[in-house]
């Protein structure tokens, strides 16, 4: 693990967003492991910038969150689903298909569990 020191929160969001900007110019099938929470929006800020300003293209990547909360579906305003929509994949050019989080409203929690890691898992992450 390389560990990266900054002058700033600012200074290490935007050397985050660098990194994972680089790692999608180089891999355009990347699977990218993403967060949610306030920390996450200044990161996903620039993204969507450099996304705009044609610096990077979204189209082929696949991502994966690391959580969801049970008893809410997607379309819940506090879901991790709508907080990912409206704060990074509505914005950028990525397919919905390709946007992956645990299915909050699942009938058998630890099938989707299983369900869940096999998409990471074949995604080779």
């Amino acid at each position: 693990m390389e560990v990266i020191i900054t002058d700033s929160k600012k200074a290490a969001e935007q050397t985050t967003a660098n990194i994972i900007a680089s790692k999608i110019k180089k891999k355009q099938d990347a699977l990218l492991g993403l967060a949610t929470g306030r920390t996450m929006e200044a990161l996903y800020s620039i993204l969507i910038e450099k996304y705009k300003n044609a610096e990077l293209n979204f189209e082929n990547i696949s991502t994966v969150n690391l959580d969801e909360y049970v008893g809410l579906p997607g379309d819940h305003e506090q879901s991790y689903r709508f907080y990912m929509n409206s704060h990074l994949f509505s914005q950028v050019n990525i397919k919905n298909e390709n946007t992956h989080l645990p299915n909050g409203i699942a009938d058998d929690i630890p099938a989707e569990c299983k369900r869940y890691e096999k998409i990471i898992t074949d995604k080779g992450g």
